[in-house]
C-alpha cells in the first residue's frame, strides 16, 4: 500500500513465497514507530521469526504488535486470501482483458463487498465493509486482489495483492 496514513503502524508491503501448509519465507516492510525497515520474515509452524533491525540473528516475534498479521496467515485457506474469496457479496463480474506475459492471458475481473471481520483474518485490525475486486485467469488463478476500507482505525486505505509463480513448490522451514 502507499495509503497508511502518516502516524500509523502496519504493513507497507511484503515480497515473498506462501504455501498453504501455511508458511512464508520473504521480507517485509512494516512502519513502527516511525521508522518502515525491509525486514526478513519465516513464518511456519504458528510461530513467526525475523531479522530485526539492530538485532543479530533471527528472534521469534509477535506480528501484532506491529500491527501486522502473521504472514503465514495470509495463505491459509480458512482465514487468509482465499477465505475473501468465497466471502465477497453481492459479487459482480467485470471486463475481460489481456493480461500476464507477453498478454496471452485471458483475465477477468469481478468486484463485490468482503465483511471487516472476514479481513481480519488478514490485519486484523480490520473494521467495516470492504470493497474487493480481483482479477481471475482463464486457468481460474487469481493474479490480484485489491481491498479497500479502513484497515487500522485511520480510514479508508487500498492494499494491492499480487499472486505469481503459480505451481512453484518451495520447501519453508523454520531458521537454524
Amino acid at each position: 500500500t502507499d495509503d497508511l496514513s502518516e502516524g500509523v503502524d502496519g504493513l507497507l508491503r511484503a515480497e515473498g513465497y506462501g504455501t498453504h501448509d501455511p508458511a512464508f519465507d520473504g521480507e517485509i516492510v512494516v512502519r513502527f514507530a516511525g521508522i518502515e525497515p525491509t525486514v526478513p520474515v519465516v513464518a511456519v509452524d504458528g510461530t513467526v521469526f525475523a531479522q530485526v533491525p539492530l538485532t543479530t540473528g533471527w528472534s521469534e516475534v509477535d506480528p501484532a504488535e506491529y500491527g501486522a498479521p502473521d504472514p503465514a496467515g495470509l495463505m491459509d485457506p480458512d482465514t487468509g486470501f482465499s477465505s475473501l474469496l468465497v466471502a465477497t457479496e453481492e459479487l459482480e463480474q467485470g471486463e475481460q482483458v489481456r493480461g500476464g506475459t507477453d498478454n496471452r492471458d485471458v483475465l477477468t475481473t469481478y468486484s463485490g463487498t468482503v465483511a471487516g471481520d472476514v479481513v481480519a483474518g488478514i490485519i486484523p485490525s480490520a473494521e467495516g465493509d470492504f470493497a474487493a475486486s480481483y482479477t481471475v485467469s482463464d486457468d481460474t488463478e487469481l493474479r490480484s486482489m485489491e481491498l479497500t476500507g479502513d484497515f487500522y482505525g485511520a480510514g479508508s486505505m487500498t492494499y494491492l495483492v499480487t499472486f505469481d509463480d503459480y505451481g512453484a513448490e518451495p520447501s519453508i522451514t523454520a531458521p537454524e
